[in-house]
């Protein structure tokens, strides 16, 4: 049968290695961190603690055995990708592709500050003395 997408269902992305994983490792590379859109339309994040937060909040656990390949396992499958030209592939067919990062992507810095509108103080308007 096909594998398990990434994108659907709830259980499949419990964490399914040693959550103290990310604790004995350098965290992923820049290249492989950060928002991503996934093939169905989904936004997750790889995080520092090699992680992925996905958009309903749990996090499945990564290990990176190489600077551009990660891996995870799902439902008892290992699935790996490639960085390959700026793009996650994975060996399943998966494709994900770098997300930007906007207001209500997973993980946003939703807790920074918005920057205020600058603001420039108004003078009267001069009129004849």
């Amino acid at each position: 049968g096909q594998p398990p997408k990434r994108s659907s269902g709830g259980s499949r992305r419990q964490p399914q290695c040693d959550d103290r994983l990310g604790a004995q490792q350098a965290p992923p590379p820049e290249g492989l961190r950060g928002h991503w859109n996934t093939s169905s339309g989904e936004v997750c994040r790889i995080q520092e603690d090699h992680s992925i937060l996905w958009s309903d909040g749990a996090k499945t656990y990564i290990s990176v055995p190489f600077e551009s390949k990660l891996a995870m396992v799902l439902d008892g499958e290992t699935y790996s990708a490639e960085l390959v030209s700026g793009k996650l592939v994975w060996d399943d067919g998966d494709v994900w592709i770098r997300a930007r990062e906007v207001e209500g992507a997973v993980g946003a810095a939703a807790s920074a500050p918005a920057l205020p509108a600058a603001v420039l103080p108004m003078s009267p308007p001069s009129g004849p003395s």
